[in-house]
């Protein structure tokens, strides 16, 4: 399966981009002699980057920020969204009105398959192929350019790289989290998902894994990356049902595999997750003496 990206930035831009979204068709003013469009073929997939965005928490804006860099590697962030579509019509020429502000004569028409907001953009996550293809749409002006062959992105997966809230407030995000609220009789302990969701955001661009901090697993590690890239679960290191309606913060979560958060719930009380660091540790030094 062949793929192409288009990445979508300015605020005209991006008018004419929810309008192509809506009508399945997306224009040029211009292409130059180096353009490829005219190679898309129906049933090529198609992916809008839109407005790549720097993250403070990897430090200092790269100069030139990111039509001008020279390192792929610094090409990464927050992008606003991301469509992937289908190609439904290849290369054509068309001046009938579309957009309000020109004709962009050179086009192709699509229809969307999938799309998420807010999502980490970097060469650990899609790769060098997309992530290069992108920085030379930039630099074209927004042009369509051909990544490769390869697959880009599993669909069905797409949600797991989307987040809700804006990673740059990584150092002081905080949700109120414990009160309780009575669903049809029943009690619950109220959860923020949006706090679980930003501190494996976290670990991933810090560490570019999700190792469970009780005993070391990791999901991709054993799986997979296509599997299990991404996944874990979160633990309270202040139970809920104790702490009752207080403000959580990053800091007071850790990134835990499935059977050790089993493990912590096992006893009541619950064992700390230090305790359960100290017994698995005791475990493998009996097995290693074996």
């Amino acid at each position: 399966m062949r793929y192409w990206v288009v990445y979508v930035a300015g605020a005209k831009a991006q008018v004419n981009y929810s309008i192509g979204k809506q009508k399945g068709i997306w224009g040029l003013k211009k292409i130059t002699s180096q353009s490829q469009i005219n190679n898309m073929q129906v049933g090529d997939q198609i992916i809008f980057v839109q407005q790549l965005k720097w993250q403070s928490i990897n430090g200092d804006v790269p100069k030139g920020f990111p039509k001008f860099l020279k390192d792929p590697q610094q090409f990464k962030g927050i992008v606003s969204e991301i469509v992937i579509g289908e190609i439904t019509k290849g290369y054509y020429q068309d001046s009938s009105i579309v957009w309000q502000d020109n004709e962009y004569r050179h086009r192709f028409n699509f229809k969307i398959k999938e799309q998420v907001t807010n999502v980490l953009f970097n060469m650990e996550e899609f790769g060098s192929e997309l992530i290069e293809a992108t920085l030379k749409s930039i630099k074209s002006g927004g042009d369509a350019c051909f990544v490769g062959n390869n697959k880009i992105i599993n669909f069905t997966k797409l949600d797991d790289f989307g987040l809700d809230i804006d990673p740059n407030e990584f150092k002081d995000f905080s949700v109120n989290e414990g009160y309780v609220k009575f669903i049809e009789n029943h009690k619950y302990l109220e959860r923020n998902r949006k706090i679980v969701k930003l501190k494996k955001q976290k670990v991933l661009t810090s560490q570019k894994c999700l190792k469970c901090e009780i005993c070391g697993f990791d999901f991709a590690d054993f799986y997979g990356e296509e599997l299990g890239q991404g996944f874990a679960e979160c633990h309270h290191i202040n139970p809920l049902s104790e702490s009752g309606n207080v403000k959580t913060k990053l800091s007071d979560l850790i990134i835990i595999c499935a059977n050790c958060h089993k493990m912590i719930h096992r006893r009541k009380p619950w064992l700390s997750p230090q305790e359960l660091k100290d017994i698995v540790e005791n475990q493998k030094s009996k097995i290693r003496s074996v």
